[in-house]
């Protein structure tokens, strides 16, 4: 029996080992539903739903071991450029063609059906300011460095850039500036702002709606074409619709405090 025990211990272990790692590098800032937590650690339960779906694309396809790192967006962005990791989750933005391998048809369009996600970003002001903000008025917005949504707003928005969101969310608290982004709904869903966007709102309707997937660096594509298809067919195993709204539901209300 222990023989047995062994033997089926060396085949795991061997089989383990084949698999290729994928190094993920996803932002240490608390973003709900879609990451919880700030900070380096990786949260062993309840890690947010875009965690949550990049370990069932691991579950799926066992030629990979997805192993995670958190850093700030911009620092992953570099690191996937620089090869230090391998893949990322974001949407698809012209400037990120260089530095990101996404899924594509034969004729070079996106391939959205392999998205794990639908999003829509909406301006978010002060839940105190008494403005009234529309898409076509002069506003004066906080963004966060590495937000690449900056390259879609209007021309007529004044773009004032962040070290990071914290500060943009206090800008816009105090009414320093009108307005920052954030999410506000999912597929059709729209969210409720949580910490650290709770005493913000936001303004209908959204700026845009983007399609995010697990985009690999372009050295880790070159080397493993196969397995990135491999990622991203399996995107289309689950249930992405069921398991956001469920994660949404499951989430408590949260409560302006103050």
């Amino acid at each position: 029996m222990l023989r047995l025990l062994f033997i089926v211990f060396c085949v795991f272990t061997s089989w383990a080992s084949m698999a290729t790692e994928v190094r993920f590098c996803y932002e240490d800032k608390h973003a709900p539903p879609f990451i919880h937590g700030a900070g380096q650690a990786v949260p062993s339960a309840n890690p947010g739903v875009t965690i949550q779906v990049v370990q069932e694309l691991d579950e799926h396809v066992k030629e990979v071991s997805f192993t995670y790192t958190r850093k700030p967006w911009s620092r992953c962005l570099h690191e996937l450029e620089n090869g230090k990791v391998d893949a990322v989750v974001a949407s698809h933005r012209a400037s990120r063609e260089g530095q990101m391998a996404y899924p594509k048809h034969s004729d070079g369009t996106i391939a959205q059906q392999y998205a794990i996600n639908r999003i829509s970003t909406c301006l978010l002001k002060s839940k105190t300011s008494k403005a009234s903000l529309n898409l076509n008025t002069e506003i004066e917005l906080a963004v966060p460095r590495g937000y690449a949504i900056r390259e879609s707003m209007p021309k007529h928005f004044s773009i004032f850039e962040t070290d990071s969101l914290e500060h943009a969310i206090a800008l816009v608290e105090n009414e320093l500036l009108d307005a920052t982004i954030g999410l506000c709904q999912i597929g059709n869903m729209p969210i409720t702002l949580s910490p650290p966007f709770n005493h913000l709102e936001a303004v209908f309707p959204p700026l845009e709606t983007s399609f995010g997937f697990v985009a690999f660096s372009k050295l880790f594509y070159q080397q493993h074409p196969e397995l990135s298809w491999k990622v991203w067919r399996a995107s289309q195993l689950i249930d992405l619709d069921t398991l956001y709204s469920e994660y949404l539901r499951s989430q408590p209300s949260q409560t302006d405090k103050q």
